[in-house]
């Protein structure tokens, strides 16, 4: 059990899985293509070497969005700004603001909220 908690064999078995993978998914495409679209199109099938290109491109490019929006992502929860809904309220035609009816205490408690969720340090009291 200790082999696979080890950093060198955990390596090895994803070497071996994904080319066993890159094998498999190159021989379905060359073999699927030249079964299926062979007899429609006018076009040699590709070989085994050209659909493990594609398989790789595909790999590639899949990988790399995921790993870029994982990146992403990761960045706007250590910022705080993970799942967090903004709701509005709209400031009825009257004229009158939410902010008038406030206390001095409770307009103050409101600017360190605000302060403390732009990143700011909280104004002197």
């Amino acid at each position: 059990m200790n082999t696979f908690l080890n950093n060198a064999a955990r390596s090895v078995i994803f070497i071996l899985f994904t080319a066993g993978l890159l094998c498999v998914l190159s021989f379905i495409i060359s073999y699927g293509f030249e079964l299926l679209l062979s007899e429609y199109l006018d076009v040699r099938p590709p070989g085994f070497l050209e659909s493990a290109g594609i398989v790789a491109f595909v790999y590639v490019i899949f990988f790399g969005i995921n790993f870029g929006n994982k990146k992403c992502t990761d960045k706007m929860a250590a910022s705080g700004s993970k799942n967090k809904i903004v709701q509005r309220n709209t400031v009825e035609s009257t004229g009158s603001s939410c902010a008038e009816e406030l206390s001095s205490r409770q307009k103050r408690e409101l600017c360190d909220i605000l302060a403390k969720s732009c990143g700011f340090e909280s104004p002197e009291k």
